[in-house]
């Protein structure tokens, strides 16, 4: 190679899989010459120490690559063609200072940019950047994450065209070919006290599991291979808890709501962990809140949202922790997958609802057990409103017999209100404005949404649900809302909005329901059972 003898330094800013996009400001590197990078790399299949990687190239001579070189990295449709994802991004981590930025340009999952090149091995979608950030330490990293600066989706033309008539966002993104990219821009961090505990956490959780699942030296390595249906057939009849009495129990547990990074429904299980959190301390013991695992202390969990675990907690929790299923149990339900059934047939379950539970025996979770949704006083806080300007409020995310009902209700000159992905104090706020809230199912297997509708009567609203009387996880309920078939769920909305007296009465009658199904009282009788 004929090397200058006058260079200038190696550039502070990398471009990684460099291709036909050279840059003169960066360092280029590509794993192959055909489009002349500064030098050929594969980052991902190079471990280099704190010494460096020493390179030679035509432009900066010999260089070396050291932790902390560079300001910034880019990586336009490169990531896509990485086999092994987990070792570029952690290299690049070391190589940026900290402060420094990644910006990351790849095909969205549904696109059809995502697999027409047969090099791609991985497409990207918004959950994608998990592990890199909040769950950093199922990549090992114990001294530096990084944290989402930015976040913007590239639409198709069908993207915007969908944007132009005002489609929701969510709904953009959920239809196939709508998004054609995603350009993400990570920043390294150091490690914050709170990360350096939840790593500690973690770490000790993996070293209990793999020291339970050593087996003795002397113990042959040869395993028996057995059928599914055979190995089920031998296994006991599931995971225990709650046993003996409730003394045992008051103090024992934590509520954990699993919190993805920036995913907004994790907010979801936020009125359901208040009323169980209440409801112990209704019976003389505690359960804290907490969004991160290790401020459980030494306390059971009780995960609000498990279907949001990635697959490798089923060797990270310990073996009481009970999973508190809220998805309805349908099979065309994305969260009801293999790796999910396979994580609640190891630990202790509880659901809402007798009728979801019934589906969790057949498919041989038959150890969960229904803790009913009841009242507690802090749920009821939706402020009371002297001018209800919102005639129907559906909150929820939409599918096509959802819109169709809401579609139908605006025909009829009804003031339709729709929200999705909004809770707290703003979701509150539309429900003390709302003449009528409307309660529907999403799947077919049509499962009463008792978390949903408890709380909605706990604050006097008028509800009108979707469902049929006889249903056993709506029985309790009966005369404090409307139950109705799907198929006169306008009708029995639009005659509603034209007496408020019995509006006014159904709040009164849903309160009253309600209040006389006491959380502390349903938790109590799953001890006592």
């Amino acid at each position: 190679m004929n090397i200058p003898s006058s260079l200038p330094p190696m550039p502070v800013q990398l471009n990684l899989g460099s291709g036909k996009d050279f840059r003169d400001d960066f360092l280029n590197l590509d794993v192959d010459d055909t489009w002349g990078p500064d030098a050929v790399c594969d980052l991902s299949a190079i471990d280099e120490s704190a010494q460096g990687l020493r390179l030679t190239t035509t432009r900066f001579g010999e260089i070396t690559l050291r932790p902390a070189c560079f300001d910034r990295i880019i990586a336009n449709d490169v990531l896509e063609h990485v086999p092994d994802l987990m070792a570029m991004m952690t290299r690049c981590l070391q190589l940026l200072r900290v402060g420094g930025v990644f910006a990351i340009s790849v095909p969205y999952d549904l696109s059809f940019g995502a697999w027409q090149d047969p090099t791609h091995v991985r497409a990207f979608n918004e959950r994608s950047w998990l592990y890199y950030t909040d769950w950093f330490w199922y990549m090992g990293w114990s001294e530096h994450r990084f944290v989402i600066d930015s976040f913007d989706f590239v639409p198709s033309p069908l993207g915007e065209d969908m944007k132009s008539r005002n489609v929701p966002r969510d709904e953009i993104l959920r239809a196939p070919r709508a998004i054609d990219s995603m350009s993400v821009v990570l920043r390294k961090i150091e490690l914050t006290d709170e990360d350096r505990g939840t790593w500690a956490f973690w770490r000790e959780r993996k070293r209990q599991a793999q020291s339970r699942n050593a087996k003795p030296a002397s113990q042959s390595p040869v395993v028996s291979l057995v059928s599914r249906s055979e190995a089920i057939a031998s296994e006991p009849a599931g995971p225990k808890a709650f046993d003996g009495p409730l003394s045992a129990h008051r103090d024992r547990y934590a509520l954990w709501i699993v919190t993805p990074g920036d995913y907004a429904h994790q907010h979801a299980y936020d009125d359901l962990a208040l009323g169980l959190s209440e409801a112990f301390g209704e019976l003389g013991g505690s359960a804290p809140i907490v969004r991160d695992p290790t401020e459980a202390a030494r306390r059971t969990l009780i995960v609000l949202g498990p279907q949001l675990l990635p697959q490798s907690a089923q060797d990270l929790l310990p073996k009481d922790t009970v999973l508190f299923n809220l998805e309805q149990v349908q099979d065309d339900s994305p969260w009801m997958n293999r790796t999910y059934l396979t994580l609640l047939r190891q630990h202790p379950v509880l659901d809402y609802s007798v009728r979801n539970r019934s589906a969790l025996v057949e498919r041989g979770i038959g150890h969960a057990r229904v803790l009913p949704i009841g009242y507690a006083p802090g749920l009821k806080r939706v402020p009371l409103v002297e001018k209800q300007d919102i005639d129907v409020l559906f909150y929820g995310s939409l599918n096509g017999r959802r819109r169709d009902i809401l579609d139908a209700l605006t025909a009829r000159g009804v003031k339709v209100e729709h929200l999705f992905g909004v809770y707290g104090a703003e979701r509150d706020s539309a429900i003390g404005r709302a003449k009528i809230v409307l309660n529907m199912h999403f799947y077919d297997a049509a499962i009463f949404e008792s978390v949903r509708v408890s709380f909605l009567l706990a604050n006097g609203a008028c509800v009108v649900s979707e469902g049929h009387p006889d249903d056993p996880d709506v029985a309790p309920f009966a005369g404090g809302l409307v139950v109705s078939g799907y198929q006169d769920l306008v009708e029995r909305c639009v005659a509603l909005l034209s007496d408020d007296a019995e509006r006014k009465a159904l709040g009164q009658a849903g309160f009253a329901a309600v209040a006389r199904r006491r959380q502390s009282d349903l938790l109590r009788s799953l001890f006592d059972a």
